[in-house]
């Protein structure tokens, strides 16, 4: 089962300015924190889908 899934992201622009520097990654949110999950069981994954679907509050927060 998977415990936790992060975004990562990096500057492009910064990365191709220095091309010998390795790039500077940071993490942009956890997908637990973001949509407010305790786990990322497929129960968990399923009820947050039908909640986007429906229009409920988090669809409203990420459309």
């Amino acid at each position: 089962e998977i415990e936790e899934a992060h975004n990562w992201m990096y500057n492009l622009t910064e990365a191709n300015l220095t091309p010998d520097k390795r790039p500077n990654w940071i993490r942009s949110y956890s997908f637990k924190e973001e949509y407010g999950l305790v786990d990322l069981s497929k129960e968990s994954i399923r009820d947050l889908v039908f909640e986007l679907v429906k229009g409920g509050p988090k669809a409203v927060a990420y459309h």
